[in-house]
């Protein structure tokens, strides 16, 4: 395998969608990603060079000069549980985010995903909130998870 890391792009949404519906129960749309492609946003695919296999993709955007919203971290299924989602999130805070002066991240979690919450919490995030009936398709609480560091030198 060849990974790379690159920006999400419209001629990745069809096989994101694909990852999406293997994924979620209430999978984000194509016009969903085409408008958050037009946001000030950071937005990343983690793929296979050789088999133009996507692994992962995140979405975030920007809330301020400081602080982003990951609104969309997947791994797909198939590559799961093979510290893939570890590599790509530490180079989003890491190589992307802390050094453009990003200090700040927010996400929301499902409760139920306990592998997601640890590697969150391995990576220094803290619960700060519960926000009620969040997901659906079963309803769920969300735990709203925060990260804030000093800015790197």
């Amino acid at each position: 395998m060849n990974i790379k890391i690159s920006k999400l792009n419209k001629e990745d949404l069809d096989k994101i969608i694909e990852i999406e519906n293997r994924v979620f129960t209430l999978p984000w749309t194509k016009f969903d990603f085409e408008m958050l492609l037009k946001e000030p946003a950071v937005n990343l695919v983690l793929k296979d060079e050789e088999t133009k296999n996507i692994v992962g993709y995140l979405c975030s955007i920007l809330q301020s000069s400081d602080f982003i919203h990951l609104l969309n971290f997947v791994i797909d299924v198939k590559y799961q549980n093979q510290g893939w989602g570890t590599r790509f999130l530490y180079f989003f805070i890491y190589e992307i985010l802390f050094p453009a002066g990003v200090t700040k991240i927010i996400l929301e979690v499902r409760e139920s995903n306990k592998s997601a919450i640890a590697l969150y919490h391995k990576f220094g995030f803290k619960g700060i909130d519960r926000y009620k009936n969040y997901y659906q398709k079963p309803k769920e609480d969300a735990l709203v998870m925060f990260l804030e560091t000093k800015k790197p030198r």
